[in-house]
């Protein structure tokens, strides 16, 4: 069952640091149930597991919600992201992904269900609009294609980084690096080098750039 809160605060521009107004977020968080507050929940979610010496067990897990962080981050998305009035469930989806609540193909673990972090998605942004120079349906195609990008860091050093591996090391101009980001966003994720001998790391290694 979706989670959904209901809440409105004000929110910080990304770039010129003033004010300005929200309307109310509803996140959809899979499979939370709805339990709304003020500013926080706490929330019981069942977890299935299961093992080779027996059946598939249950467990509740009790889960801390910002609701705050929520709308703030979703707020940005709309401000920054190329995203509409009409996308609260791509952003919800997008954020799950982002913050470690659905796929850990990315994350593997060092991720896990916690609250979206206002500075990773404000840095993040300024890196694609400053740097990368993507445009607002850019950034939306990249956050499609891979959400973690919001979420590698909390300055955008590793945004940084790859960017500037791309330069240097691949010998690619900006224009080639802003088509490249755009067509394999993946790319500002990658970390390791296994040099063609594969050492299980394929969702951040270069050589499937």
């Amino acid at each position: 069952m979706a989670m959904t809160f209901v809440g409105s605060l004000p929110v910080t521009d990304v770039f010129s640091g003033t004010t300005q107004s929200s309307r109310p977020y509803l996140p959809r968080l899979y499979p939370l149930s709805k339990t709304p507050s003020n500013k926080s929940s706490t929330l019981m979610m069942t977890l299935e597991s299961s093992s080779s010496s027996s059946a598939s067990t249950t467990e509740s897990t009790t889960i801390s919600i910002n609701e705050t962080q929520w709308n703030s981050a979703a707020e940005l998305l709309r401000s920054y992201g190329g995203m509409s009035d009409d996308d609260d469930t791509e952003i919800s989806k997008i954020l799950s992904r982002a913050f470690g609540w659905t796929s850990q193909a990315y994350w593997r673990g060092q991720r896990t269900r916690s609250n979206p972090s206002l500075d990773a998605i404000q840095n993040a942004l300024k890196v694609f609009t400053h740097e990368l120079q993507l445009q607002p349906n850019d950034i939306r195609s990249v956050l499609r294609k891979f959400p973690e990008a919001m979420a590698l860091d909390e300055d955008g050093t590793q945004l940084r980084d790859n960017q500037r591996y791309m330069k240097d090391t691949l010998r690619m101009d900006a224009e080639r690096v802003r088509k490249s980001v755009i067509a394999q966003p993946q790319a500002l994720g990658y970390n390791f080098d296994c040099g063609g001998d594969c050492q299980g790391e394929c969702v951040r290694c270069w050589v499937r750039f």
